[in-house]
């Protein structure tokens, strides 16, 4: 009943969103200054950030339901991330404008500046947060899913990434500083993560929107012939940023408020799946889950 109303009702959807926001925040608001301005301001860029790519994701017609899209990615960041506020929340715009480039970049004609926009927006990422520098051979997969193996476009993804590390270099040079030096030290996480109580429920909601993932990817292989060309091979981006991160992941002592790229993948496929899902009881119980989940995680 619950997706079957959402399904019908944007609006409906988007105070889920409202709702589910300030019930995750609700710990915080109880046990911290209520008016703390730091407080509504992570309030406020976790939500902002969701809705954000749910909007993207309706623009570029990978779903009808951007609320949806939105309202997982923000269980899965808030339960990840936490509700405190942070600068990393800043970075989220820079991979999201990538996310918005990148899905043009198929169909055109002439489609360097799109590779070259999301090029730049992934890497300038990377700078702020070096954790994420070794993802950018991601961008590379990417354009293979979209048949984009021209010069032309290759070089405009190279010269992209390289731009941001261009102008710190300038920076470094004309400064006397070694941010270059820096970035590369706080990038080398190589080593599998560890483990502690604290990323148990957490971890227990990621792998469970990682099955539904993998089965929503599984149902549009088997039901590709309903997608026209452009969905198909945004589809295919979007499977290959979803499994990079994930190995990425894997095998990497990432620090859990830096895996958030990964949820923007997970939200489209997890919000597929609900939506494919036959048994109605089945959709409700499952985004409950995921909800309560999120819950758990923030109070506990």
């Amino acid at each position: 009943m619950l997706i079957r109303i959402a399904k019908r009702n944007l609006v409906f959807q988007y105070l889920l969103v409202f709702a589910v926001s300030l019930l995750l925040f609700g710990k915080t608001f109880l046990t911290k200054d209520f008016l703390h301005n730091a407080i509504w301001l992570a309030w406020l860029l976790h939500t902002a950030w969701a809705l954000s790519i749910g909007w993207v994701a309706a623009k570029h017609r990978l779903s009808r339901n951007p609320g949806l899209i939105a309202l997982i990615f923000l269980c899965l960041n808030t339960a990840h991330t936490g509700t405190g506020y942070s600068n990393l929340l800043w970075i989220y715009p820079l991979f999201i404008l990538s996310f918005y480039y990148g899905l043009s970049i198929y169909g055109h004609d002439k489609p360097y500046p799109a590779i070259f926009n999301s090029a730049v927006f992934w890497s300038a990422a990377t700078v702020f947060c070096p954790e994420l520098l070794f993802t950018l051979p991601c961008f590379f997969i990417i354009l293979l899913s979209y048949s984009a193996t021209s010069g032309r476009e290759w070089g405009s993804a190279i010269l992209g990434m390289g731009t941001p590390y261009i102008l710190v270099s300038i920076y470094d040079f004309l400064w006397g500083e070694n941010l270059l030096g820096q970035i590369w030290q706080q990038a080398m996480i190589f080593g599998f993560p560890g483990f502690s109580m604290d990323i148990l429920l957490p971890g227990i909601l990621g792998l469970g929107c990682t099955v539904l993932s993998f089965l929503s990817m599984l149902s549009l292989r088997r039901n590709k012939q309903d997608l026209n060309m452009a969905e198909r091979h945004r589809a295919s981006a979007l499977t290959a940023l979803f499994f990079y991160f994930c190995v990425f992941t894997a095998i990497t002592k990432i620090h859990p408020n830096s895996v958030f790229p990964l949820f923007i993948p997970s939200a489209f496929f997890c919000s597929k799946f609900l939506l494919n899902m036959k048994s109605e009881t089945g959709k409700d119980l499952i985004l409950l889950g995921i909800v309560a989940l999120s819950l758990l995680a923030c109070y506990l």
